[in-house]
């Protein structure tokens, strides 16, 4: 079974290559609808037919904080969690891995 994300879902996209695009999904304060886990990884990088490469997850995806905010800048992708945190995110396989706090 393959996952497919719905862009107009999207808060924001950015491109990541010529053919991939990393898509954060707005789960702020909807741990009711789709679990906190479900919440918390609400990243993805996907490809031209908007097919799920990879589903942003960390050691942190049970607490359900949302991603609020992704950049890429010189190659490097980092996630903002609304609770202060930013993560770097591996492109190759979506594991995010706390960086700063940032409140």
């Amino acid at each position: 079974m393959s996952k497919h994300i719905d862009k107009k879902l999207a808060s924001k996209i950015i491109s990541a290559s010529e053919s991939l695009k990393v898509v954060l999904i707005d789960r702020l304060g909807q741990e009711g609808l789709y679990g906190p886990s479900e919440c918390a990884r609400n990243i993805y990088l996907i490809d031209d037919g908007d097919n799920v490469i990879w589903q942003v997850r960390s050691g942190f995806d049970s607490d359900g904080g949302a991603f609020t905010n992704i950049t890429f800048t010189d190659g490097r992708l980092q996630g903002y969690r609304w609770d202060g945190g930013m993560y770097d995110i591996d492109l190759n396989t979506g594991k995010a891995e706390p960086g700063l706090l940032l409140r």
